[in-house]
């Protein structure tokens, strides 16, 4: 439910659901803030954090007035959710990563173990009639012997 308020904005009512997330990229957040983005471009090092650097653009804005200090907090708190966010899915995409891998090497090792219980079973099958042909020969004193070979 969407109700206005006599101050210009709005409030979401939306029974059930107990919090909102923001979702912003790099790209709205300078968008929001283009005066602070602006500014950021003309500080000295482009990794500039905009704190105790030197000829930074952004310190020297706020020193001067020209950026409001609530809207530099207001940009700061959002970095730190726009930071946050960004670790938390790095950190989505590696677990899912994790499990595919994980899947991937148990498939494999049951592959492994059926190929070795196979390959065990199809040497005692060679050795059995390996040892029955040798038993046969001594018996006969004649004849070829067979030897298997191994299966590829």
């Amino acid at each position: 439910m969407l109700l206005p308020l006599p101050g210009g904005g709005s409030l979401i009512d939306n029974p059930g659901m107990r919090e909102l997330h923001r979702w912003a990229s790099e790209e709205a957040f300078d968008e929001v803030f283009a005066e602070i983005a602006a500014l950021a471009e003309a500080c000295r090092f482009a990794d500039c954090q905009h704190g105790s650097e030197p000829e930074c653009a952004v310190q020297a804005a706020l020193e001067n007035g020209q950026v409001d200090p609530g809207r530099w907090q207001s940009y700061q708190k959002l970095e730190r959710e726009v930071q946050h966010q960004a670790r938390q899915q790095a950190l989505h995409a590696t677990l899912a990563q994790k499990k595919k891998w994980k899947v991937i090497h148990k498939a494999m090792r049951n592959y492994t173990q059926a190929t070795t219980e196979w390959a065990r079973y199809w040497l005692r099958l060679a050795t059995s009639a390996c040892a029955r042909q040798i038993k046969e020969r001594v018996k006969l004193k004649s004849g070829p012997m067979l030897i298997p070979t191994r299966a590829r």
